[in-house]
């Protein structure tokens, strides 16, 4: 993966790093991931992941998942998913 830092954000009232990634392709013989980019928001003092969005997508499949967490009791919990997919086929359908 290559990741890049984005700046600093808030999120539920902390300051939060904004990290990019996206998946390398890979030149080693053998099976083959899909690609994948997202963002992650990690809190600035406890390192804490608070929020994730990714898309995977592999030939015409495309995944995109987000992971939202929620403060409390000053912990996170997961409190939200998301996952939404498609298939592209011939002629730009979606399925």
């Amino acid at each position: 993966y290559t990741f890049s830092f984005e700046g600093i954000t808030s999120y539920d009232g902390d300051h939060v790093y904004e990290i990019t990634y996206q998946y390398k392709k890979d030149t080693l013989p053998g099976p083959k991931w899909p690609g994948a980019t997202g963002t992650l928001y990690i809190t600035t003092d406890t390192y804490t992941i608070v929020k994730s969005e990714e898309v995977r997508f592999k030939n015409h499949d495309t995944v995109r998942t987000s992971v939202f967490y929620h403060k409390y009791n000053n912990r996170y919990y997961p409190y939200h998913l998301v996952r939404d997919g498609g298939t592209y086929a011939s002629g730009k359908r979606v399925h």
